[in-house]
């Protein structure tokens, strides 16, 4: 784990200095200009400057809600997850990773947040306990058709923030294990109930985009990638040292990939034509 940090920092810095991002794009001090294709692993889904979340930091910021105290925000963000999740009946919402992982722990699952199949790279084991949810990703076949609930299903939400927290969408059986919700600040909550439903509206026009080149590109019998919704993947296992090369390229050529080979790249919400282009090109390339 702290090798996998170490390269993902390491690759990270080759941008130089992000001055501002916007959208879908990266401004860097010197100034060139990258579209996001990492997207901060999903949670910048939605861009990392959706002006009805910044609104909602700002204003309940204004009332000094930093700390993480009961208030009406955790309702708020709960009935925001009902009306994405309206089969799940139990919801676990605990302030970081960290603190995810302990009640992971206590309930003896025998798995850590990082051990979540993700099914934006590839098949999920149809006998898997837990899953990751990602927007506009379809999960394959042979996993839907077992029929009875996963377990534990790990929302991937489009809050570009730190600090947001780790919600877990639970079966009874894990509901009856896992310890209770953790507290989280209001500010975070306010904010991530809004992501959810910029998400729910955006939900149908993200999943009918369509760019012209890349979709060519991505169609062709030798590509070397694979797509599933808006989520790429190698066709095949690729070694740490041929994803630094492909990060490498992608970058020179005006493109963020995710600094970690276990992450999808994310199609953006926006390209221009020059951009669809290029990316075209860059995934035509065999690696």
């Amino acid at each position: 784990m702290r090798d996998e940090k170490e390269r993902s920092s390491r690759l990270l810095s080759l941008l130089g200095q992000v001055r501002r991002a916007r959208g879908f794009r990266l401004y860097l001090a010197d100034g060139r200009r990258l579209v996001d294709l990492w997207q901060d692993g999903g949670h910048a889904a939605l861009g990392h400057t959706p002006p009805s979340v910044l609104l909602a930091f700002k204003n309940a910021a204004s009332r000094g809600l930093f700390s993480p105290f009961p208030h009406p925000a955790d309702r708020a963000f709960r009935k925001a997850l009902a009306r994405l999740f309206p089969d799940c009946r139990s919801v676990r919402i605990y302030s970081g990773e960290q603190s995810a992982d302990d009640a992971l722990a206590a309930a003896s699952f025998g798995l850590n947040l990082g051990d979540f199949p993700d099914p934006a790279m590839g098949p999920v084991p149809a006998d898997s306990s837990a899953i990751l949810w990602r927007p506009w990703c379809p999960v394959d076949s042979e996993y839907e058709d077992e029929g009875a609930p996963v377990p534990l299903t790990l929302p991937v939400l489009p809050l570009p923030a730190a600090g947001r927290p780790v919600v877990l969408l639970l079966s009874d059986e894990a509901d009856a294990a896992l310890p209770p919700s953790d507290f989280v600040s209001p500010v975070i909550l306010l904010a991530a109930a809004r992501a959810v439903d910029d998400l729910i509206a955006a939900y149908g026009e993200r999943e009918a985009l369509r760019f012209r080149r890349t979709d060519e590109a991505l169609a062709a019998a030798d590509c070397s990638w694979t797509r599933r919704g808006v989520y790429l993947s190698p066709t095949a296992p690729v070694s740490v040292r041929a994803w630094e090369e492909v990060f490498g390229r992608f970058l020179t050529a005006g493109f963020l990939l995710p600094p970690d080979p276990r992450l999808p790249v994310i199609l953006p919400g926006e390209l221009s034509g020059g951009e669809d282009a290029a990316l075209a090109r860059e995934l035509a390339v065999a690696f």
